[in-house]
């Protein structure tokens, strides 16, 4: 039987985040390789595809705004004596941390970017901040466009609703969260008469595959690190 193989929000993710945004990365970048290597070519949902886009806003997309809108208010009036553009940095990093918790490891990565080519030069006058904002916006502009690049090369196919969508046979065990993900593939393999194998970093949806395989025997829950496994039985019909 012919078979997909489906990558899970939190792949996607990984893949698209620098190491220092997401400790997985590394994982998410052996999947693709892997893929690669078997000739295989990944896909995803619409569902998922929309979950991705807002995932990456709440980690990066609304830091950057926020900074983009940092970079055209008034300066902090009036500036202190010998006050550096590092000490500038660390309260509204501080902000930014209490407002969008989810974007720590953005966050993190782009005050290491900044700290490495801002001078600790005083910041005295409305030139000098309008300076150092304008340096922080495009470095955070910088980082989503290189977390955009990557997410365009996955080069992942869509795959079309297919089939009748029953999320009550899997309501009592799969989590809510990806519930909607799992009816959706579960129906796709059905209609299309194909295995799908759906690659997940979720370890809560992995716990439950034997349950989805059950009331859908042609999706195929797995983790990365079984993930060469899994194809070697598909590509041998089994």
């Amino acid at each position: 039987m012919p078979f997909l193989v489906v990558l899970d929000t939190s792949v996607i993710l990984a893949a698209c985040l620098d190491p220092k945004m997401d400790a997985k990365a590394d994982l998410a970048a052996q999947v693709l390789k892997t893929l690669e290597q078997a000739g295989v070519r990944p896909a995803i949902t619409e569902g998922i595809r929309a979950e991705v886009e807002t995932k990456l806003y709440d980690r990066v997309g609304q830091m950057v705004d926020g900074l983009r809108a940092l970079a055209s208010s008034p300066p902090p009036l009036p500036f202190e004596s010998g006050q550096t553009a590092l000490e500038f940095l660390e309260p509204l990093f501080a902000k930014l941390r209490r407002d969008m918790e989810g974007s720590s490891g953005a966050l993190q990565l782009l005050e290491s970017r900044l700290a490495a080519i801002l001078e600790d030069s005083p910041i005295t006058t409305s030139n000098q901040w309008m300076n150092l904002a304008r340096n922080v916006a495009v470095e955070a502009t910088a980082m989503l466009v290189e977390i955009q690049r990557r997410q365009d090369a996955l080069g992942l196919d869509a795959l079309a609703k297919a089939g009748t969508v029953d999320h009550e046979m899997f309501r009592q065990f799969v989590p809510k969260s990806d519930l909607e993900h799992i009816a959706v593939l579960a129906a796709t393999s059905e209609a299309r008469s194909v295995k799908i194998l759906f690659v997940t970093m979720d370890a809560n949806l992995h716990g439950v595959r034997d349950e989805i395989a059950k009331a859908a025997p042609n999706l195929i829950v797995t983790m990365p690190v079984y993930l060469r496994r899994q194809l070697s039985r598909l590509a041998g019909g089994k």
